[in-house]
């Protein structure tokens, strides 16, 4: 395989748009790759065969045919493949023109189209995923007669158990070839699934994709954040004395909005849920939710500054009530009608008693 640059003497020049722009949202193997091809370029004599760059770098050819595929969808790099073989690649110049435009490098000729569909690395967060479903004949032909995805689809069904469906299959390929999960993280994957009780493809595709967007590569960056996730449930589930039982599907997804959409901290969830069971006197997720939502609008950071914001209101509150005369008397609960009573959740936010 033929690698066309210029060759710079005595060492390799990485170009300050590739550092800036492409090397933070790159899978680490994928820059291991790219960096392999400036040393290489321009060595006669060098070996730069797929086998050689794989073992130079102690990958698997997939995994440097994979790196190839992620630079040439960044417009990095332009292949000239015959069939699904690569023949050469040629890297395209990166000037300091590129990081002010914002625009990714474009090669002078047209790129020639691939027959495989290029990984998706992680840096596609903000684009929308295509469905697993779309995975062309070409490629599924070509995994078939792919020892590792043939073991891949092995193990699938042992952990799925059942005979794995077309379906089924075009998610393992997605996974494998478009979000360029390794086998070990997509067999973690099936286990995390299937021990949580769950064994269909649109879950399992839904816990890919949000690690996925969390940047997730390797089996132990899963595990942590499993372990961060449990603890988040953990500590909501003490904080409301919710003994004897584990979250609920709905009250998972509500934790996980509060961490990941909110952007709140652990601290601050469990001062919410304190601040509910005051206000309320019981746990409601609902009532937390939008106590929490307030807080994340309100841009609060840590249990200070929920306090903090809480006091605030208290005595906001306590001022309005002692210039209001014309409020009138509470009437006395009795047990009966306490029973019955439904929580107005926006009037009783509104008037700040949520402490």
């Amino acid at each position: 395989m033929l690698i066309e640059m210029q060759e710079t003497s005595g060492m390799t020049a990485v170009p300050n748009v590739f550092i800036d722009t492409y090397m933070g949202t790159a899978n680490g193997e994928y820059v291991k790759v790219y960096l392999c091809l400036l040393r290489l370029a321009g060595k006669s004599g060098e070996d730069t065969s797929l086998c050689s760059i794989a073992d130079r770098l102690e990958l698997t050819e997939k995994d440097v045919l994979r790196a190839l595929r992620y630079w040439e969808k960044k417009k990095l790099v332009v292949l000239e493949t015959e069939g699904t073989e690569v023949r050469s690649l040629r890297l395209v110049s990166l000037t300091s023109e590129d990081t002010r435009t914002g625009e990714m490098a474009v090669p002078a000729e047209p790129e020639t189209p691939l027959s495989i569909d290029p990984g998706t690395g992680r840096e596609e967060t903000s684009e929308k995923t295509e469905e697993p479903f779309s995975m062309s004949e070409e490629l599924m032909i070509r995994l078939n007669g792919d020892s590792e995805f043939r073991q891949l689809a092995f193990v699938a069904e042992k952990y799925l158990a059942r005979t794995l469906t077309s379906s089924d299959t075009r998610l393992l390929a997605y996974l494998y070839e478009r979000l360029g999960f390794s086998q070990d993280l997509i067999i973690y994957l099936l286990e995390y699934c299937v021990e949580g009780g769950h064994r269909s493809g649109r879950y399992i595709e839904t816990v890919a994709l949000n690690w996925h967007q969390e940047g997730i590569s390797t089996v132990e960056q899963a595990k942590e954040l499993h372990r961060d996730y449990s603890r988040e449930n953990r500590e909501v589930s003490k904080a409301f004395g919710l003994t004897g039982r584990i979250l609920g599907a709905e009250e998972r997804k509500a934790v996980e909005r509060w961490r990941r959409e909110y952007h709140l901290p652990l601290e601050v969830i469990v001062e919410g849920c304190n601040a509910t069971l005051r206000a309320i006197q019981k746990p409601s997720f609902e009532y937390a939710d939008r106590v929490l939502k307030a807080w994340s609008d309100a841009g609060v950071a840590t249990a200070e500054d929920a306090m903090a914001i809480q006091k605030e209101r208290k005595i906001s509150r306590k001022k309005q009530n002692a210039g209001d005369n014309t409020a009138p008397a509470r009437k006395r609960k009795t047990a009966a009608n306490y029973d019955q009573r439904e929580v107005d959740y926006d009037a009783l936010l509104a008037s700040g008693k949520w402490y």
